[in-house]
């Protein structure tokens, strides 16, 4: 079987940002404020400090910043702007220019570090409804643009800095109609450089019911997303694959993403585990189809004095480099991500992804009546899904399942999946529209392989048609597993052999630990578990398969400490996408490690390697071609290979960028466990 190569385009034919020379760039840098003056900069202007702020930025391998226009200083009184603080604005733009560093500036702050600070005459009226705020808002954008307009500095907009903490998260309508009436103030000059709201991206489509800022509604009127990340977890591979997980959650959506804030005080982390925070940051957004991505931020503070940082101490230590000047372990970061990123030529190498999708339920972020879904629940369950693909080598996307249009009670539109997917996971699904569950069976019959594990409660009326055996669900009543899950395997499958075991702790046994009992009709069973029940059947259909678990076996490692390297679900991942045939150019044994693969025109494929985990990590890497030639690039070492295998060991939160030069293909030997044989 052959396996088709879906979505190649280069690198930099998926970027977004433009110098001015016309090229593509990728972003990487800081949010901005001098280190004397926090947001105060513009009224205690000191520019001979902001010029060499800007020259360590490019030292330390960035091309860009993320400025902030403060409200009281710029708009005190309404109607006009200050002309003074547009003139030091102008002033900064100019030194951005002069010493080559890009910056995007943020027009409404607005909010920032905890604190409001607002237009000193607003009066509690709303900034999305209330006319007046809006013509008020509109003359601010224009005056700023204006100022801009002639600054190749500027590579980009931003409406405000997490309005929704400012503005209010709602009401959807309003937010809709105010992000409409922004763009186009920046539009009615003339002005067509990328911009965005800079709501954080808090939205139900990445964080299920987060905020009323739903990016649906807006898509068309922004030019990329932005999500900002600050994430809490007691799972090491969850807490560090959070920004990968938004970046690729968001770009499903159609639109790139950068990662527009992230980082860790050290009041919270030391300095030396926030740099290893910032190493893994930096490397695994580029890899999962970010276009950039701005550290929280430039520098420490010594304003212990001075609102918002004398109540929010935390602020005072977010920077990568330290109130007096000197780089921190964060700092030190961007370096090493500047020096791997140049040696890639972003022109001719494109990163390779796997023809598998992870389905995203409109029930997770669209406000259907009636319905009880625990969206943060959901959240993590595809969280895991994500990172157990990873943990094999795979390099999935999301895939949104479409909404029901509610203009019309009967619809003949029909949805449809394209073949760009080969394998759907849909990770413990209780509840999907009835028309997209027929879609699904029809990618099915085509060809495709569609992966359910069972979640309580649930409602798919083709059950029997889906999974080729009946359920015997007792209504309102749910069946708990005893204890510890025990999966054994009856018969060879992908990687797993007959007689092997998969075990997981089922946890707290509330009702989402629930399972399905069933009885079979038309499906294999593959596994059972402790009571000899079915456990994970396969059903073929058409010139498909759907692989069914009866139990949710995602809950189970999403709702476990450190469940990602303590619980095996991402060997049933592994034993499925190889069953499918899902080959990827280089294999990895490590589940810690992420590995990047990346391809060019002369031949040669880069394995880009983030170890996630706090230890050091041996890896082995394998291809089906003999190796030539190994360099790992940043320090230009080779590494000699046997064959068609490398080993090698990373440091904890390392990162290592290994250029791989490859001949003939090594003769392939037909085994067993796969079943793509069966499709021949």
């Amino acid at each position: 079987m052959v396996v088709k190569e879906h979505r190649k385009s280069t690198i930099s034919e998926n970027l977004l940002f433009k110098n001015s020379e016309g090229e593509k760039i990728y972003l990487s840098g800081v949010n901005y404020w001098p280190r004397s003056t926090g947001p105060l900069m513009w009224s205690k202007w000191n520019p001979e400090e902001i010029r060499n702020e800007l020259l360590q930025m490019k030292e330390l391998g960035m091309n860009l910043n993320r400025s902030f226009l403060y409200i009281p200083d710029f708009m005190p009184t309404p109607d006009k702007v200050e002309q003074d603080m547009l003139l030091k604005f102008k002033s900064f733009l100019d030194m951005c220019s002069e010493e080559n560093i890009f910056t995007i500036p943020t027009f409404f702050v607005g909010h920032m570090s905890g604190e409001e600070w607002d237009f000193p005459w607003r009066n509690g009226r709303s900034l999305y409804e209330d006319e007046y705020m809006l013509e008020q808002q509109v003359l601010f954008i224009k005056e700023v643009v204006n100022t801009a307009k002639d600054h190749e500095s500027v590579i980009g907009w931003l409406f405000s800095n997490e309005i929704p903490n400012h503005g209010g998260d709602g009401p959807r309508e309003s937010v809709k109609k105010w992000v409409k009436k922004m763009t186009e103030a920046v539009r009615s000059t003339g002005d067509k450089r990328p911009l965005s709201p800079g709501d954080g991206a808090w939205s139900p489509e990445i964080w299920g019911s987060a905020t009323e800022w739903y990016l649906n509604d807006i898509l068309d009127q922004i030019d990329f997303i932005g999500p900002h990340i600050y994430p809490f977890d007691d799972d090491t591979l969850r807490h560090s694959y959070n920004p990968a997980f938004a970046i690729k959650m968001a770009t499903a959506l159609g639109k790139p993403a950068i990662l527009e804030e992230f980082g860790a005080s050290n009041t919270m982390a030391s300095e030396e585990n926030q740099g290893a925070y910032f190493r893994t940051t930096l490397n695994s957004v580029f890899i999962n189809g970010g276009v950039g991505a701005l550290g929280w931020c430039y520098s420490d503070f010594n304003l212990e004095y001075q609102r918002p940082y004398s109540h929010r101490g935390y602020e005072l230590q977010f920077g990568v480099t330290r109130a007096d000047g000197t780089v921190k372990p964060s700092g030190e970061a961007f370096i090493q991500h500047a020096k791997l990123l140049d040696k890639i030529d972003l022109s001719s190498t494109y990163i390779h992804n796997d023809p598998v999708s992870i389905l995203i339920p409109t029930y997770y972020h669209h406000d259907y009546d009636h319905t009880p879904d625990d969206h943060t629940e959901m959240k993590n369950i595809y969280k895991q899904c994500f990172i157990g693909l990873k943990q094999n080598g795979i390099n999935p996307g999301f895939m949104y399942e479409p909404s029901i249009d509610w203009n019309k009670i009967e619809t003949d539109v029909k949805p449809r999946i394209g073949e760009d997917h080969e394998i759907i996971f849909s990770p413990a699904t209780a509840r999907l529209t009835a028309p997209y569950w027929r879609a699904l069976i029809e990618f099915v019959e085509k060809g495709g392989w569609l992966y359910v594990s069972y979640k309580s409660d649930g409602w798919i009326h083709l059950f029997e048609e889906l999974f080729g055996a009946k359920h015997n669900l007792r209504f309102g009543f749910v069946n708990l597993p005893d204890g510890e899950l025990n999966i054994k395997f009856m018969q060879d499958f992908g990687t797993l052999t007959k007689g092997d075991s998969l075990k997981f702790n089922t946890n707290n046994l509330t009702r989402s630990c629930a399972y399905c009992p069933v009885e079979t009709t038309k499906a294999q069973v593959i596994a059972v578990d402790n009571d000899n029940r079915p456990a994970l059947l396969m059903n073929e259909i058409g010139k498909g398969r759907v692989i069914f678990s009866t139990y949710p076996l995602e809950y189970y490692v999403a709702t476990s400490k450190n469940g990602s390297q303590t619980q095996p679900l991402h060997n049933l991942y592994g034993a499925i996408c190889a069953a499918k045939g899902i080959d990827p150019p280089l294999k990895m044994n490590n589940t810690n490690v992420e590995m990047g693969i990346l391809k060019n025109e002369n031949k040669s494929i880069y394995a880009f390697l983030i170890n996630h985990s706090w230890n050091e990590e041996k890896i082995t890497i394998r291809t089906n071609n003999k190796i030539n030639y190994i360099q790992m690039v940043l320090s230009g070492e080779n590494i000699p290979p046997v064959e068609n295998s490398i080993e090698l060991s990373m440091a904890p939160k390392g990162v290592e960028l290994l250029e791989i030069w490859i001949d003939v293909e090594l003769p392939k030997k037909r085994s067993k466990q796969s079943l793509a044989y069966m499709e021949e």
